[in-house]
């Protein structure tokens, strides 16, 4: 069962030696370090986001003194050429409606970044909408928790403040331009299956990419960016 304690019961699927959490539906998740292999992180994950947690990642962050990071042929390689090994999570939210990540509302950002850290993670994948960026929405107090230094944040001072909290538990960064309008991708009928649609068409697409690199361009912790997530017709 993962090393999951506890009586309640559980919605995980799982997948090879991978486990989908959904919700709260998980109060004890193992410490996946090699220092503390029986230690178990608490209180309950009580997000409101969907996380792929491989059983026990063992992946070593990455320090700032070994980027920037490339490649060497189908190897991620680091500034010195020694091989670099990802383990990366979604943090969905920011592409939706409430144009932040999710769990704001019931766990600090800062406790969000340092547990998927402690989980044995090293990289954050970011799905982001271009109109997060082309509106700069001012985020509603729903997705946030009450008292939080963040409320009153538009949606792009929110990604910066996201992007710092990650950085600073010495997680990577990548970018996903995942939507155009913001909202969930996708049915059957979405436009949202290319870069060019009734929402923002490929101009539009271009300068949002433009502007998210140069944004970030002095944070050497976000190492790249997913240009469009899962094209299809």
């Amino acid at each position: 069962d993962g090393g999951h304690t506890g009586t309640e019961k559980r919605s995980t699927r799982r997948s090879t030696q991978n486990i989908y959490i959904q919700h709260s539906e998980v109060s004890q998740i193992p410490q996946c370090s090699p220092t503390q292999p029986g230690h178990l992180i608490t209180p309950a994950l009580g997000f409101s986001f969907f996380m792929l947690l491989t059983a026990c990642v063992l992946s070593s962050l990455i320090s700032r003194d070994r980027l920037p990071l490339s490649t060497r042929g189908r190897h991620v390689i680091d500034r010195n050429g020694a091989r670099v090994r990802l383990s990366c999570v979604n943090w969905y939210g920011a592409h939706m409606e409430l144009f932040a990540v999710a769990g704001l509302n019931h766990v600090p950002m800062d406790t969000i970044s340092q547990r998927i850290a402690a989980l044995g993670f090293n990289c954050i994948r970011l799905p982001l909408s271009i109109e997060l960026w082309a509106n700069d929405p001012l985020v509603t107090t729903i997705a946030l928790r009450n008292g939080s230094s963040l409320l009153g944040s538009r949606g792009m001072g929110l990604l910066d403040a996201t992007v710092s909290s990650l950085t600073r538990a010495g997680l990577l960064i990548i970018l996903n331009d995942h939507t155009s309008a913001a909202g969930w991708c996708c049915d059957l009928n979405s436009e949202e299956g290319i870069w060019s649609n009734p929402a923002f068409d490929a101009s539009r697409w271009l300068e949002f990419l433009g502007a998210l690199a140069g944004r970030y361009r002095s944070e050497p912790m976000v190492i790249g960016f997913d240009l469009r997530n899962e094209i299809h017709e």
